[in-house]
């Protein structure tokens, strides 16, 4: 059987999996929470405002779009499931295209926003390497002397042994951002300004002070730099969490006490310097676990991430998400 055939086939089963209401009694009662990422046209996390909107109109049809202050609450079996948005990392685009779509709406959301690159030029390391993925024209890098193949076939392995690299490098994420801005293409010079705009720029902090002052909306710490927390030294994972929390009070003029995990990479270490800190409420990925191998309990909420357009894969996450990630099992 084609695909053209297996995909609408797929899609119509999903749609039996979570759209019927009675369904509502046999899911978590507590609220489900997903994660967005870049909302702009392009491929795998990106799509664009009229999807995003599409997805926020569906999930206010069958569900209940709460805030994060209700994130303890158990409803019914009766009631609506409850949703908290979530959108990570701060680019632009969430502040030109989903701040909108939530406003018009009426919407709450919680914004994790890593600051490093709300200043003019800077850009998130993983950014830069979809950035370097997508545009860079040329067939061979040379980092450290090491020559990095980057034709169409061999694009791929290549740059994931090039992040291999600067992931190794210390002290992180120090070192791998020096290496980033001192030893590779300039990103300016190979991403057109548009999709430098709208893909890998992130908000200015007038941005980030209009979605604080919204009552809609809730600003949370995502460290400075979206390093690996797991391998900062403690003086450095200390630093990431601390200086990203002042920056965005000094713009949200309100104490900051949610954080989500930067790639949900946590352990031991992690958990209690945050909570040390005081960070009262701490987000993690879909799995039961972090990268340490923490078990999420009542301080670490977890949360399930949105990749796909498809409406009905976000409704069947939504339906079972919470319960699924207690599985083996993997839902795209």
């Amino acid at each position: 059987m084609s695909h053209s055939v297996v995909a609408p086939i797929a899609e119509a089963i999903l749609g039996l999996l979570w759209k019927p209401r009675v369904l509502r009694l046999l899911s978590s009662r507590k609220p489900v929470v997903l994660i967005y990422h870049s909302i702009a046209p392009g491929p795998g996390e990106y799509f664009g405002a009229d999807v995003f909107e599409r997805h926020i109109c569906s999930l206010k049809s069958r569900f209940r779009l709460v805030s994060a202050q209700e994130h303890r609450r158990a409803r019914h079996g009766t009631e609506d499931i409850e949703v908290i948005l979530t959108l990570d990392d701060g680019f632009l685009n969430n502040a030109q295209h989903a701040v909108p779509v939530l406003r018009h709406q009426q919407v709450p959301a919680v914004f994790f926003v890593s600051t490093r690159h709300c200043r003019s030029g800077r850009f998130l390391w993983f950014a830069y390497l979809r950035a370097l993925s997508r545009w860079f024209r040329e067939k061979e890098l040379v980092l450290d002397d090491v020559t990095y193949d980057l034709s169409a076939s061999a694009r791929g392995r290549s740059l994931r042994k090039l992040r291999e690299h600067l992931l190794s490098l210390r002290p992180h994420p120090q070192a791998m951002y020096d290496k980033i801005e001192r030893s590779l293409p300039s990103l300016q010079t190979f991403v057109p300004q548009p999709h430098l705009d709208d893909h890998y720029a992130g908000m200015t902090w007038d941005h980030i002070r209009d979605i604080a002052r919204d009552p809609l909306f809730e600003i949370g710490v995502h460290t400075v730099d979206h390093p690996f927390l797991t391998i900062c030294d403690e003086s450095e994972m200390e630093r990431q969490v601390r200086v990203n929390r002042d920056e965005l009070e000094r713009m949200a003029g309100k104490p900051i006490r949610s954080i989500a995990y930067p790639s949900g990479d946590y352990d031991t270490t992690v958990a209690a310097r945050c909570a040390d800190s005081g960070m009262e409420v701490r987000y993690a990925v879909e799995t039961r676990r972090g990268s340490g191998g923490v078990p999420l309990d009542d301080s670490c909420i977890p949360r399930i991430g949105v990749y796909r357009s498809s409406m009905n894969i976000v409704g069947f996450k939504v339906q079972w998400g919470n319960l699924l990630r207690r599985t083996p099992l993997k839902f795209g």
